[in-house]
């Protein structure tokens, strides 16, 4: 498929990505601006590069499936770009699967030390206890939290010195 048979198919299939990126962002909570956004970047990514994502198609799949495809995995990558890609640290990966979601629910989550252990000891199989995860929490670096600034409300200077 060519760059014009492309364009074609993207402006009959229009309505069917609007209602895919609508899904999408009801299934992930973005509303308002960031729902806009998002839209936004989709059409971007669709036009981009002479119409790429559109002339991959193989014709594999009916052309929705395929949109639903494209349009999910854009907005994992569009979540990615926007907030970045959280991974465990290495301390809590050596140590295990229990650790690694310690770490999660404590530098990811930003949850607090006695409710990350409540929702670790709610989980089915988790052999340690308490004292266990205190320990393990205790080993693990603390990694400062995200900050997030509405840059429109005030003065930024002071964040951007620190």
């Amino acid at each position: 498929m060519d760059a014009e048979q492309a364009r074609e198919l993207l402006e009959r299939e229009l309505p069917t990505v609007e209602r895919l990126v609508a899904a999408v962002c009801r299934r992930h909570g973005l509303e308002g601006d960031d729902a806009d956004t998002f839209a936004s970047w989709v059409r971007f990514r669709l036009i981009d590069n002479d119409y790429a994502i559109l002339r991959k198609f193989e014709g594999r799949s009916s052309l929705r499936t395929y949109l639903t495809a494209v349009v999910a995995n854009l907005h994992r990558d569009h979540r990615i770009q926007r907030w970045g890609k959280w991974r465990p640290c290495a301390v809590a990966r050596r140590m295990g699967g229990v650790a690694v979601l310690l770490d999660t629910y404590l530098n990811r989550d930003g949850h607090p030390l006695d409710e990350a252990i409540e929702r670790i000891l709610q989980r089915p199989g988790v052999e340690e206890d308490a004292r266990d995860l205190r320990a393990m929490a205790s080993r693990l670096p603390r990694r400062p939290r995200r900050r997030f600034v509405d840059v429109e409300s005030g003065d930024v200077t002071e964040l951007i010195l620190t």
